[in-house]
């Protein structure tokens, strides 16, 4: 069987991160797969960019329109406009692919129409949806609008009305040009953002599927020894991990982390950041905070999770982030909002907490009960990997195929 995965890169992102590791776990099963990208930026040799010939000055041409679009409908949070977009449905590995994924198309990667060309292949395509833009107007996340139900109308999330004409548009020609296809079918790696495609008027009557994403469990697992002290930390703290991307972003509600962050005594907690924490977000924390800037080698980011006592995320939307997965593969209890996909991995009670509401003093309670008991507290960390190890490593990936009715 030969499988083909799409993105736009395979660098940069929870998407890329994810949509490499299922052609990881493909290959680890011995099946044929690569994924095609529109921009390659690292040195995996499974991953190869689409040629584009003399079409490449249309590359930096659709990055401008993109850019010009996005700035005229002043949207909150990322939104996503599919004018644009290259031919993959001509590349020799799409066309004689058994099975196509498609997984984060946006960025001028594909347009409405270059999707229905590959779907006119005729051959099964399973889009991995990242986020909730396939079945909207061009949001990524909705927030609490429910448009994406209906035909998007009034979107809330942008700025004038000729932009919400836009976006109506948008999802009408998603409708048009795509429910025709029994071929397409939806796969989420949770119930959340399954349970969203299900209401959608594109979802509607499709198959939608949950296939968790998947990680190399070899290499993400808890460690002999402590990596603490090579990383600058005290022992005789708890690390809280926190990630540092978007931490303004609308998404990620940085806000209540920082406030419970400023809540923690500083003699018992500090903070380890992957990545870079800003100034802005940092200088009236009274714990000790240190950063590891930025990690793109796995190894480095194993060291990180097992210098951490507990993975904190406050998202207001998220779908299924690597973060909690990575960090209970090395068996780091996590605590986090009750929002998306986090639920799906956080099992309130036995690999972490939830809190329920969106409260500073909430989370802090939870973190202090997460460590007031060191029995409980081993448990949860047994659990954390033996959950991901169960559900989401290489050797899962038969099981999840199977609920997809791909035959090997």
């Amino acid at each position: 069987m030969k499988v083909v995965h799409i993105n736009s890169m395979d660098v940069g992102g929870g998407a890329a991160i994810a949509a490499c590791r299922h052609v990881e776990a493909n290959l680890h099963n011995h099946i044929d797969a690569q994924l095609l990208v529109r921009s390659k930026r690292g040195n995996k040799a499974f991953v190869r960019k689409l040629s584009f010939g003399l079409r490449s000055p249309l590359k930096l041409l659709y990055k401008t329109l993109h850019r010009r679009d996005l700035k005229k409908m002043g949207p909150t949070g990322n939104f996503s406009v599919m004018k644009y977009g290259h031919p993959f449905h001509k590349d020799k590995a799409v066309r004689e692919a058994d099975v196509i994924f498609l997984h984060w198309i946006s960025f001028n990667t594909l347009s409405v129409k270059g999707i229905e060309k590959i779907l006119r292949l005729g051959k099964p395509t399973y889009w991995y949806l990242h986020d909730m833009f396939a079945f909207t107007g061009g949001c990524h996340y909705s927030l609490h609008c429910k448009e994406y139900t209906d035909k998007c109308k009034s979107c809330p999330l942008v700025s004038n009305d000729k932009a919400r004409q836009f976006i109506e548009r948008q999802l009408a020609e998603k409708l048009q040009l795509w429910r025709q296809y029994d071929n397409l079918h939806f796969v989420t790696p949770s119930n959340w953002l399954a349970e969203c495609v299900r209401e959608s008027t594109l979802g509607k009557g499709k198959d939608v599927y949950v296939f968790p994403n998947l990680l190399d469990t070899d290499l993400y697992k808890p460690l002999e020894t402590s990596t603490k002290e090579k990383l600058g930390l005290d022992v005789s703290k708890k690390t809280i991990l926190i990630g540092a991307a978007d931490l303004g972003s609308v998404y990620k509600g940085g806000q209540l982390l920082h406030d419970c962050l400023k809540e923690l005594n500083p003699d018992r907690y500090e903070a380890l950041v992957i990545g870079n924490a800003s100034e802005e977000f940092t200088k009236d924390l009274p714990i000790n905070v240190v950063a590891t800037g930025f990690i793109n080698e796995d190894r480095l980011l194993v060291e990180a999770y097992n210098a951490s006592d507990v993975f904190v995320i406050t998202s207001v939307a998220d779908n299924y982030p690597n973060m909690i997965l990575e960090a209970m593969a090395c068996g780091v209890p996590c605590i986090g909002t009750n929002s998306g996909g986090i639920p799906d991995l956080i099992r309130d009670g036995k690999s972490g907490y939830l809190v329920k509401e969106r409260s500073a003093s909430q989370l802090k309670q939870k973190i202090e009960l997460l460590f007031s008991d060191r029995e409980k507290y081993l448990e949860f960390a047994h659990n954390c990997r033996q959950l991901i190890v169960e559900n989401n490593s290489y050797n899962t990936l038969g099981s999840h195929l199977d609920r997809l009715n791909i035959k090997r």
